[in-house]
């Protein structure tokens, strides 16, 4: 997965706005706005005079977890108006997802849009809120495994986890997920009775499936880890 990212920074007069520039601003990101942007003057004080940045990028998902780590972004569930220009969307409008960070001393905030590497040549209403679920499930705050997630699921490669629209299969060693087609409506037990999502068994019949062949199940949904695991 690719991720279309749009990340201001505003700092006081006291405070180096390059501090919080992302990871390898010279050679990923574009930057699009300095100071004179600036609009926080009206905070008074060490702010009235303070420093604005803003850059852009498309970045693969090792590069986007290094901009969140080095600086303290997380996701927001909250609803957002998009982004106008996202890179890698040209001059149309794109849906995003807010991140923003705690620190004291910036106004830091993202519009993340990210970008499956699918074959698809159109998404609906419901893919997005797939895509946005489990970006929220990896990023946002708490940067928890669901409630479902158990110690014992790092004795299996795979694992089911159910969110409030959509399955995921989660590769447990290196914690990655990857959304689950519409494609299995119906599993069967040990007896021949017939499992649909919501009964009990449901999920822990889809990971025997899942994890009776391994390699194929890498290649289908985890071809990055296909030859190291």
């Amino acid at each position: 997965m690719l991720f279309s990212v749009i990340y201001s920074a505003d700092v006081p007069a006291d405070i180096d706005v390059i501090d919080y520039s992302p990871p390898q601003v010279d050679e990923l990101w574009d930057k699009t706005e300095d100071d004179e942007q600036y609009e926080y003057s009206y905070l008074e004080g060490r702010w009235e005079a303070g420093h604005h940045r803003k850059w852009c990028a498309v970045l693969d998902r090792q590069q986007f977890e290094e901009f969140l780590e080095r600086c303290g972004l997380h996701a927001e569930d909250v609803q957002t108006m998009g982004s106008l220009g996202a890179p890698g969307f040209g001059v149309g409008w794109a849906p995003a997802i807010s991140f923003h960070s705690d620190d004291q001393d910036a106004i830091q905030s993202a519009y993340v849009t990210p970008i499956p590497e699918v074959r698809k040549q159109t998404f609906s209403e419901r893919d997005w809120d797939r895509v946005r679920e489990a970006v929220l499930a990896v990023y946002g705050l708490s940067r928890h495994r669901p409630s479902r997630w158990k110690e014992s699921d790092m004795d299996k490669t795979f694992s089911v986890i159910e969110y409030r629209s959509f399955f995921a299969v989660r590769h447990n060693l290196s914690g990655d997920e990857s959304a689950l087609s519409d494609g299995v409506d119906a599993l069967f037990d040990e007896e021949g009775h017939a499992l649909i999502p919501g009964t009990p068994g449901f999920i822990g019949a889809w990971e025997d499936c899942l994890n009776a062949n391994e390699e194929e199940t890498l290649q289908a949904y985890f071809p990055q880890h296909a030859d190291h695991s």
